[in-house]
């Protein structure tokens, strides 16, 4: 029989699911919008899953393993701890979301940040070839950053490194209603960027509507898009200067927007950083669900590996 993987993203607005079989190749992939405020995440989980196993034709015992991204701290315990994004769906703190999942699912289940997961994906074909020591910044909903270091993930003494959002710059550190997701995140979230528009203006837009209003000459459109660009390339500049690493590629519903990059290069420049490395992820969106299924591969390898050792 063939054996089976599912990788996962549960982001703050959205979430993929992708069935993999035992080779990586991928048999079904499903995107969602992240339920609304009284959603369990088990449920949602669970509901995505079953879509995914009945588009392949897949029965739910075939499926061996499957990894789980969230945008926040993941215990190795499989406890999800500060993920300020997934509030709509009731995360509590230190829920024991990998036990939960792996009851109700019926195989293991591993929770990893989801930023992390997409380091991953970049790692094994992406746009840090051929360095194998590299950051992923995703900048979206939140902003969250992966440290691979000669090919291995850094995920910190508490499994919290990356987590650039709680930096204390971008908007008042000392304010405490900045400290739930962080100053910097409060200054780079998707959502400030329709805020900061309609500060200037009084006009509510999205962060797709600001963007195309500053493709089309709208100054103040173009304002609120060089102070992200500006933000994040002073979250780019702090961790080169402490990891130092080969490039820096960018990932998120914001961090992959090309007119970005430019205005981000320029910023970095006038820092004082005009040599730095920055890519745009070749994973794309998908880059934390790819990652996951990744990870899961290399879980069951090594499970088999050692069922074989010990036969």
């Amino acid at each position: 029989m063939t054996v089976y993987v599912s990788g996962i993203d549960i982001g703050g607005t959205k979430t993929v699911g992708v069935l993999a079989d035992e080779r990586g190749r991928i048999v079904a992939r499903k995107l969602v919008p992240t339920s609304e405020r009284g959603s369990r995440i088990v449920d949602q989980v669970d509901t995505l899953f079953s879509d995914l196993i009945a588009e392949a034709g897949v029965c739910r015992e075939a499926v061996a393993r499957t990894v789980v991204g969230i945008a926040g701290v993941a215990g190795p315990d499989g406890s999800v701890r500060h993920a300020p994004n997934l509030q709509p769906l009731e995360v509590a703190e230190d829920l024991e979301l990998g036990s939960l999942l792996a009851d109700r699912l019926g195989h293991q289940v591993r929770i990893e940040n989801d930023v992390n997961l997409a380091a991953l994906a970049e790692l094994a074909n992406g746009a840090s070839m051929p360095s194998s020591s590299f950051v992923f910044i995703a900048v979206g909903t939140g902003i969250g950053m992966g440290i691979v270091v000669d090919g291995a993930l850094i995920t910190g003494a508490h499994g919290a490194a990356g987590e650039i959002g709680l930096l204390p710059f971008g908007t008042d550190p000392l304010d405490t209603t900045n400290h739930h997701r962080g100053a910097l995140e409060e200054a780079t979230a998707g959502s400030t960027v329709g805020d900061r528009y309609r500060a200037l203006t009084g006009t509510s837009r999205s962060m797709g509507e600001v963007l195309e209003l500053a493709l089309r000459g709208d100054e103040a459109a173009a304002l609120v898009l060089d102070g992200q660009a500006k933000h994040t390339a002073q979250a780019i500049a702090a961790v080169v200067a402490v990891l130092d690493p080969a490039c820096v590629v960018l990932g998120g519903g914001i961090g992959l927007l090309s007119e970005l990059l430019g205005p981000i290069k320029t910023w970095l420049g006038r820092f004082g950083f005009p040599r730095v490395d920055i890519r745009l992820s070749r994973a794309g969106r998908d880059a934390a669900a790819i990652g996951a299924v990744r990870l899961a591969l290399q879980q069951l390898d090594r499970s088999r590996q050692t069922e074989s050792a010990l036969a």
